[in-house]
């Protein structure tokens, strides 16, 4: 079974970096806030889950342009 994991303590500017979502063809990441907040309060801990792992090529793209190697490819 195929997991892609990624290291949270590497991957700490997804917002601004996002070079996993711009390589993946497939559209597997997604960027969201880790934490629930109330709609006035402005999101500071975004982060990328895998979502669609399903659509996963296994094309290593995300875990070879990932700058700081926090993305792994599990198979």
């Amino acid at each position: 079974m195929l997991r892609i994991v990624i290291d949270r303590k590497k991957c700490t500017t997804p917002l601004e970096c996002r070079k996993c979502l711009e390589q993946c063809q497939s559209g597997v990441f997604l960027t969201h806030p880790q934490k629930r907040r109330s709609l006035t309060t402005k999101a500071t801990d975004w982060i990328i889950t895998p979502v669609f792992i399903s659509e996963c090529t296994q094309c290593m793209a995300c875990e070879s342009f990932c700058p700081t190697r926090a993305i792994t490819i599990k198979v």
